[in-house]
């Protein structure tokens, strides 16, 4: 570990303590960081006695992995309980921090037990790694996204500005990380996927457990799948039967982060991939499977309104505001997230000048208006007068639109070409 961040290491022990000394300067602290109890209960127990819980959670450790017996005479010396890491120069910490990382790394594998937890508590007292090994210890517990010594973790970590900032709903809600949630923010941030990559891969004599290389592989494999896709469908002209298929794996995404119940941001991160593929692949329809996905999604109009101000998704909403209109025929579903779409989105303004009328398009329209009942003016009375249900969307002459390649550093999703100019007048 470098200087600057043993400096940064020390600095905040240093903060720490004087919140205590100014808070307090001639009592103990009111409360304390734990996992096993509760932080003012915490605060009445001395070191010794969780010294002895850590080394007796050690010793059941010992028995299911002989190599957590090496930290027997270092993390969980005696001589640790003397130690004060604020007091200790640069040297001392680095071994402190290799020590602890291949401890956490080791930990991993282990840590829904209670034992493992036990003698977390004790790194957590003695040697605040919390503080001064944030990041390694938010990768031992990621694997356990879904537990509540996860929500425990995380709650004692301040993430500050780092790229972990985004468990920060965690720490307020203090409900468990779903999965996609993790795939959505290696997809905005790489520097997440290639950390959780890192840490799936061997160290030294350190090898990853199945739990950590599962969670690992699991994660890397949805999120580059979605990165894959986007840049395989920019190189080439893959086949329609290929196409079709990808569309219907990235659309199962999309309808699991919804079932989910995940934020609308992670459901709109999936549901821009599925963008990506369209636009890139030149589709003219939208396969009645991947089509039943909108079905799935909350507030669907409010996503597509809010992409269609971000990106240029026209060509996107050519082909699904088409493929919507083909299925109203028998699909109240279709027939009504297509209203809402005409009505809420100003597609007018992404419309430069109208072709003509295919007659199957008119032929459509007349069979819609017919089997639910109403007239061509009362959709004029909704407010898009100019969207009667005979006009075919494909009908519309739409100039190319070109997409900037991204940089290999760049997230899947801003594939989508943010230049608006390209439409032509």
């Amino acid at each position: 570990m470098s200087g600057a961040s043993i400096s940064a290491q020390l600095q905040a022990l240093k903060s720490l303590s004087n919140v205590y000394a100014d808070s307090e300067p001639l009592k103990k602290p009111f409360t304390r960081p734990s996992l096993i109890l509760d932080s003012k209960a915490a605060a009445d127990i001395d070191l010794d006695t969780v010294f002895n819980i850590a080394l007796s959670g050690l010793e059941v450790l010992i028995e299911k992995e002989e190599r957590f017996r090496n930290y027997r005479n270092d993390l969980f010396s005696y001589k640790s309980k003397e130690l004060d890491r604020e007091l200790v120069g640069i040297e001392d910490n680095d071994g402190i921090n290799a020590s602890i990382r291949s401890y956490l790394r080791l930990l991993s594998g282990y840590l829904e037990l209670s034992s493992a937890v036990n003698t977390l508590e004790y790194l957590i007292r003695r040697y605040k790694v919390h503080v001064c090994n944030a990041e390694e210890l938010i990768l031992c517990a990621l694997p356990y996204h879904e537990t509540h010594v996860f929500v425990q973790i995380v709650q004692l970590i301040n993430t500050g500005n780092s790229r972990w900032k985004f468990l920060n709903g965690v720490k307020t809600s203090g409900a468990p990380l779903p999965r996609n949630v993790i795939v959505q923010q290696c997809l905005r941030d790489m520097g997440v996927l290639e950390a959780i990559c890192n840490y799936a891969a061997p160290e030294k004599k350190i090898y990853p457990s199945k739990v950590v290389t599962g969670f690992c592989t699991a994660v890397v494999f949805e999120a580059g799948a979605l990165i894959i896709v986007t840049l395989l469908a920019q190189k080439v002209t893959l086949a329609p039967n290929v196409v079709k298929s990808l569309m219907r794996s990235i659309a199962e995404i999309v309808r699991a982060d919804a079932n989910e119940s995940a934020s609308l941001q992670c459901v709109r991160m999936s549901f821009m991939a599925l963008i990506n593929l369209i636009q890139l692949q030149s589709m003219l329809i939208i396969p009645r499977k991947t089509v039943d996905v909108r079905s799935e999604i909350r507030d669907i109009t409010g996503i597509l309104f809010g992409l269609t101000k971000d990106y240029n998704i026209d060509k996107f909403m050519a082909v699904f505001l088409d493929s919507l209109l083909e299925h109203s025929f028998t699909e109240d579903l279709c027939y009504s997230t297509l209203l809402s779409i005409l009505e809420t989105i100003p597609l007018k303004g992404h419309v430069n000048h109208v072709g003509s009328i295919e007659d199957i398009g008119v032929e459509r329209g007349r069979s819609a208006r017919d089997d639910a009942g109403i007239g061509t003016g009362a959709v004029e009375d909704k407010g898009y007068p100019n969207y009667p249900f005979g006009l075919s969307i494909l009908s519309l002459r739409r100039p190319s639109i070109h997409f900037r390649s991204p940089s290999p550093a760049t997230s899947s999703t801003e594939a989508i070409s943010r230049n608006r100019s390209t439409i032509g007048a």
